[in-house]
C-alpha cells in the first residue's frame, strides 16, 4: 500500500495529467486549498466524524502510518520534511495506540466516502 501511495503521490506531485490528480475540482484542474478543506469537512460531517479535523490531520495519519510499517524515524522525518528528527520525535513518539485505532477507524470511514462519491 505505501509503495502505491508513494507512486500515486508522485504522479500528483510531477502533475503527468489531470487524470492523475487527487482531487480534481469540476473542471478537471487541481483542486484549490480552499475547496480541498470544504470538501474534506463536507466529508468527515457527513461520516458522522465529530472530531474537527483538518486536510493536515492526514500527513499526521500518513506519519503514524509509516512508524507503524516499520520506517525509522529519519526516514519518517525526511518523508514530512520536517527540519529537525527532534520534531518527528515530539509528535509522534506521544499518540497512544488507543488514539491510532480511534483515528484510524475515523480515516477508514473518510475514504470510504471519498469512494462512494468517486464515479
Amino acid at each position: 500500500m505505501c509503495d502505491e501511495a508513494t507512486q500515486i503521490l508522485n504522479r500528483y506531485t510531477k502533475g503527468k495529467s489531470p487524470e492523475d490528480l487527487i482531487f480534481p475540482n469540476t473542471l478537471g484542474e487541481l483542486l484549490s486549498s480552499g475547496n480541498a478543506r470544504r470538501k474534506f469537512k463536507r466529508w468527515v460531517k457527513e461520516c458522522g466524524i465529530e472530531k474537527d479535523l483538518h486536510p493536515h490531520s492526514l500527513r499526521g495519519s500518513y506519519g503514524v502510518y509509516l512508524m507503524d510499517n516499520g520506517m525509522e524515524l529519519s526516514a519518517v522525518s525526511r518523508n514530512l520534511r520536517h527540519a529537525k528528527v527532534d520534531t518527528t520525535a515530539k509528535y509522534y513518539s506521544t499518540y497512544t495506540a488507543s488514539q491510532r485505532i480511534k483515528d484510524q477507524t475515523a480515516a477508514n470511514q473518510i475514504f470510504a466516502n471519498i469512494s462512494r462519491h468517486q464515479v
